[in-house]
């Protein structure tokens, strides 16, 4: 069996914390779409737990957008997450508008989100290629090349076109322009009249849709590339639009595939049935230059979710009491965390301790004159808790016991400031308490989604 061509696109990797009130650039251009970076782990982990088994009969392209504000910050970032499976023999990246970020995201990127963006179009284009360059090279007669560039993966029967549609402008169409296409007809006519390749499919990976709807999503120069692909491409790997979508016509039966963004939708629990990653898979006719299927493939996130909680459990949990499962989705959560950090529902405690708060089903204690978590008011004839006996901080207001993780203070209901503890990261941009990104999906103080 012929090694497969995995597809996916539009990682938007992003680092640290973004714009006040968290928002990425993702979320601000198109449909609110989150947790990119934890389904870029279950992308990298799905081939990456395929390596360990021995199998090495794929081959993975990414057509752009892989990081949000094409910051060093987040190239680094995406080098990292790919580390397990960086291997140009199986991994292929084209950069997108976000890569080699127009004027208008690079100005968002370093004003809002503080990330060390190029100031100028040159030096992103040369940034991306510094740290993706050794996925982009070609192989073989077509070495000379460097865009488009052309990979010849034998055993798949199938030579990779990458080509660079990213322009600097404000506007999200992209440009092949034309050295780019003069390059990429020559590579085609030495594929088509080189009898090594008779039998080769030839896949053109790119990260601007042609013919696209609406307009904006597409390419300037769309009728030269197609005058100079049609008949001698047999499909045209692309994003961008966030939708998927695939188009099966035009001359010699063309495919024009798009998986669509690997970002959940705002309304997704990534720890239930829609806490999917989508690839395309490409299968190839045997014996012929075609492309026989199109399938869409799903990878959960549980693996990445699980990773997760590891870290969790290791890390963070000795500086809280001990964890229950989480109620909704069954991930550790510890009494001092209002809400899930996997799933963001509020936690619900009544089962597990003998006093919880009537309001939040928070633990609390006898004697409580104010939840500490939800800031109700008690009446229970319990008495003024001894809490300069069993408490570890003091109420900057009235004195009284406290605890790290209380938000007010359970006898006069102060706010109390954010513990200073070993949370290794910014904190939460909406209520500036502890959280951790790479372990975290929603901040257990606040149900931010981080």
């Amino acid at each position: 069996m012929k090694p497969a061509i995995y597809h996916a696109t539009d990682l938007h990797l992003t680092w640290g914390p973004t714009a006040p009130g968290g928002s990425t650039i993702v979320r601000l251009v198109h449909d609110p779409e989150f947790h990119t970076r934890l389904c870029g782990e279950a992308l990298v982990g799905h081939f990456a737990e395929r390596l360990r088994r021995g199998d090495r009969d794929w081959h993975l392209v990414i057509t752009g957008d892989i990081t949000d504000c094409g910051s060093r910050e987040e190239m680094e970032l995406a080098r990292q997450l790919l580390r397990p499976i960086w291997d140009p023999r199986l991994l292929t990246v084209v950069p997108g508008n976000h890569d080699q970020a127009c004027n208008a995201l690079a100005v968002f990127g370093r004003v809002f989100c503080k990330q060390h963006v190029p100031k100028t179009y040159a030096l992103r284009t040369k940034l991306f290629r510094q740290c993706f360059g050794e996925l982009m090279q070609s192989t073989g007669e077509f070495q000379d090349y460097e865009l488009p560039f052309a990979k010849v993966l034998s055993r798949a029967g199938v030579v990779l076109v990458g080509v660079d549609s990213t322009q600097d402008d404000v506007r999200q169409r992209g440009e092949i322009g034309p050295e780019q296409l003069e390059n990429l007809n020559e590579i085609l006519s030495k594929l088509k009249y080189n009898p090594r390749f008779r039998n080769h499919a030839v896949l053109l990976a790119l990260h601007h849709a042609r013919e696209a709807e609406p307009e904006t999503l597409g390419i300037e120069d769309d009728d030269e590339l197609s005058s100079v692909i049609d008949g001698r491409v047999h499909a045209v790997l692309y994003g961008h639009a966030h939708a998927p979508d695939v188009d099966r016509g035009g001359t010699h039966n063309l495919v024009d595939a798009n998986p669509g963004s690997i970002g959940l939708a705002e309304d997704s629990d990534p720890t239930g049935k829609e806490g999917v990653v989508q690839v395309f898979e490409y299968a190839m006719e045997a014996g012929q230059p075609a492309v026989r299927t199109v399938r869409a493939v799903e990878i959960s996130l549980g693996q990445a979710i699980t990773a997760r909680q590891a870290r969790f459990r290791k890390q963070y949990a000795p500086l809280f009491r001990p964890a229950s499962p989480c109620g909704d989705c069954g991930g550790p959560v510890a009494p001092e965390m209002r809400y899930c950090p996997w799933c963001s529902q509020l936690s619900d405690f009544s089962h597990r301790h003998g006093y919880v708060c009537k309001d939040c089903n928070q633990p609390v204690m006898p004697g409580y004159s104010v939840c500490p978590w939800c800031r109700a008011d008690f009446d229970e004839d319990g008495g003024r808790y001894d809490t300069g006996k069993r408490m570890s901080d003091e109420c900057p207001a009235c004195g009284s016991g406290v605890e790290p993780y209380h938000q007010y203070c359970p006898s006069c209901g102060a706010t109390q400031e954010p513990p200073d503890d070993a949370h290794d990261d910014e904190p939460c941009t909406e209520c500036n308490w502890p959280v951790d990104r790479d372990v975290y999906l929603f901040c257990p103080w606040c149900q931010e989604v981080l």
